[in-house]
């Protein structure tokens, strides 16, 4: 039986409040290497807050839309 690669996109904010935010991503990214998935990049909105319920803007969803759909 075939095995399917599982892979993903991470996706983090950043509000410029955390100086662990990076140190956060990398274990992140560790963490999902750890358990098999093939991490396929690593997108940052980097804003104050979340905007509507959203932690990504309009800008930053298509992008992600745009590298999902590659």
């Amino acid at each position: 039986m075939e095995q399917k690669i599982r892979s993903a996109l991470l996706v983090g904010l950043d509000t410029g409040r955390d100086p662990g935010y990076e140190r956060g991503m990398e274990e992140l990214e560790r963490l999902a290497e750890t358990a098999g998935i093939l991490v396929l990049g690593i997108l940052v909105q980097k804003r104050s807050r979340m905007d509507g319920g959203h932690y990504l803007g309009t800008g930053k969803r298509e992008e992600l839309a745009a590298r999902i759909l590659e």
